[in-house]
């Protein structure tokens, strides 16, 4: 019963799948890859489950237990089987997947070799392309060539334009700051300009009224008498300048061949070429002229130093001088004439050995020693006073003031010794006086003659008193060189004093 259930049962099994598989076969209508391998399959099954039968038969029925296991083996082959299915159906969709993607990458392969052909006739087309641009690049390279020069010598001008825009852009900056500053000067200015303007308004109105008082005044000095402190010296006979000593003429002309002394009067000759003469150690005359520096250069061997002094004079030549400028020069008058308007103003002038006058006229000063008035002229003739420089140079106002003080006891010993002569006379020297230091009576100044040495010419003021009550009252000019070049200190050069000139 056992063996007749078995037999029944096996062609059953094996039929089965073999149903089924061509069901699947006919279903699918697979590849012949994948039929091939499920038809390898089902033969290997069908071989396992007849080589099982035709054993179940043959071997006797004790068999039975080794059919089982071939059942159970059949049943593990179904298992296997049915898994073979799925495996067959998800390799048959994934054949599918491949298959389109086969099919999809043929029609990829067939556009892209229709664009390969395309690209390749546009390769030719552009290697030919390239071929032609490469002639015309290496025609171009030849003939720009020299224009690779020029824009190399242009790069160059081009780096110096920008040197030179830097340069500009940083002077641009600085003249726009200088433009901003000079603009708020404007705005500045033009209401200075304003208040100028206002001011200037206010000045016209002041300078009419001035110019009205002025003229009022103009009228009243007319009426005005300035003094009668005597009459005005004689005008010179000879210019104005700095007398000549005997000494100073025997520096420049040499020792003289024969002198003549007649009192106060000396005759000098130097041959047959010149002669001078003297009055009291003054020259007066130098070949028959009035002695003059221009004189003595022209018979001097030897052109003298002229010895002008430099500085800065308060006033220039071509500056107008003031009346009130001159007394602050000179200090007051020693006299005056005329009236307000016009009027005379006279002065010992030191310089000169002699009065010198001024002619005034409005307040102006007109004429000074017969000559237009000189401001620069005017200064030299007090150079140790401050007031005739516009900047004073205190080292020569002290070397002026030393040589003042040493030759003031120069004077003095002179006078002392002409004191005890003219006292066996009955004349006693009562009082003398040197014009002040700070006056135009007094002129000292450096020297060349001799070297490192300063000249003072100043006027001298002596009052004699005789025993009878007589009084006689002496002016004198006197002239002193100083030499501080030795070791022992100051030392007299030269000494001459001499009554005034006219």
């Amino acid at each position: 019963m056992d063996e007749t259930d078995g037999a029944k049962e096996e062609p059953v099994q094996v039929q089965e799948p073999e149903q089924e598989l061509e069901h699947e076969e006919a279903g699918h209508g697979g590849t012949p890859g994948s039929s091939s391998l499920a038809r390898k399959l089902l033969l290997s099954v069908l071989a396992a489950v007849l080589f099982g039968v035709v054993g179940y038969l043959i071997v006797p029925q004790s068999a039975k237990s080794t059919l089982k296991q071939v059942d159970q083996t059949l049943q593990d082959t179904r298992a296997q089987l049915a898994r073979a299915r799925a495996a067959q159906r998800k390799l048959a969709a994934e054949f599918k997947e491949v298959s389109d993607q086969l099919a999809e990458a043929r029609r990829r392969i067939q556009a892209l070799a229709e664009s390969e052909k395309s690209a390749k006739s546009k390769v030719a087309a552009a290697e030919k392309f390239i071929a032609e641009l490469n002639a015309k690049l290496e025609s171009a390279r030849q003939e720009t060539a020299p224009l690779r020069e020029q824009l190399a010598a242009a790069r160059q001008a081009a780096e110096k334009y920008r040197a030179q825009v830097k340069k500009h852009a940083s002077s641009l900056q600085q003249l726009q700051r200088r433009l901003q500053e000079v603009s708020a000067q404007r705005q500045q200015l033009a209401a200075a300009r304003e208040s100028l303007a206002a001011e200037k308004a206010r000045l016209e109105r002041s300078l009419g009224q001035e110019r009205r008082v002025k003229g009022a005044l103009v009228r009243l000095l007319g009426a005005l008498d300035v003094g009668r402190s005597g009459r005005p010296p004689s005008p010179p006979r000879s210019p104005g300048e700095m007398p000549i000593t005997v000494k100073e003429l025997e520096y420049w002309m040499g020792q003289p061949s024969m002198t003549v002394q007649e009192g106060d009067r000396l005759t000098m000759r130097w041959g047959g070429r010149h002669v001078a003469t003297a009055v009291s150690g003054l020259v007066t005359s130098i070949d028959g002229k009035p002695a003059t520096r221009a004189v003595l250069a022209s018979a001097a061997p030897v052109q003298p130093a002229v010895g002008a002094l430099s500085g800065p004079w308060r006033w220039s030549s071509d500056q107008t001088v003031h009346y009130a400028d001159l007394v602050a020069l000179f200090g007051r008058p020693e006299g005056t004439s005329g009236t307000g308007r016009n009027f005379t103003a006279w002065w010992p002038v030191g310089a000169w050995g002699r009065t010198a006058v001024a002619r005034v006229a409005d307040g102006v000063v007109k004429l000074f020693d017969g000559r237009p008035a000189d401001g620069e002229a005017l200064c030299r003739l007090v150079p140790q006073r401050g007031e005739a420089y516009s900047r004073p140079d205190q080292a020569a106002l002290e070397a002026a003031r030393r040589c003042y003080k040493d030759a003031a006891g120069i004077v003095g010993q002179y006078l002392r010794r002409q004191a005890e002569l003219r006292a066996r006379d009955s004349w006693h020297l009562q009082k003398w006086q040197l014009a002040p230091f700070d006056s135009v009576g007094t002129w000292i100044a450096p020297t060349r003659v001799p070297a490192e040495g300063m000249t003072m010419r100043a006027a001298l003021s002596c009052t004699w008193v005789a025993e009878d009550g007589r009084v006689e009252v002496q002016r004198r000019y006197v002239v002193v060189t100083i030499s501080s070049a030795s070791a022992a200190g100051s030392r007299q050069e030269d000494f001459a004093i001499f009554e005034p000139r006219d």
